[in-house]
């Protein structure tokens, strides 16, 4: 299980349009926390031989098993609708891994 307090970051405390260009105003440099980020991850592994010591195997795993929408970071997002400050986090909350190993 990994567990992490926020990471700090400096937060846009206001963002406005001057001709093409978005300016933003910040507050105090890392004034601000993410919140907690958390993570169980699974893994099962099968080792087998091939002969004359060569060892190979194959390697399960899952990634936030827990599915916890972790936030990495804030970014601005800007179109012609709206102008919002929103969290970012990884497309897919669960991610499974699949390893074939082998050593000579």
């Amino acid at each position: 299980m990994v567990v992490a307090s926020g990471t700090p970051y400096t937060r846009v405390e206001r963002f406005y349009m001057l001709g093409n260009h978005v300016l933003s105003d910040y507050g105090p440099h890392n004034g601000e926390r993410l919140p907690p980020y958390v993570r169980l991850d699974l893994s099962a592994s099968y080792d087998f031989s091939v002969g004359r010591g060569r060892r190979s195997g194959i390697n399960l795993s899952l990634y936030n098993v827990t599915a916890h929408d972790n936030v990495l970071f804030y970014r601005l997002k800007v179109n012609e609708v709206e102008y919002a400050y929103r969290p970012f986090a990884f497309a897919l909350r669960l991610m499974p891994s699949v390893n074939y190993y082998f050593s000579f």
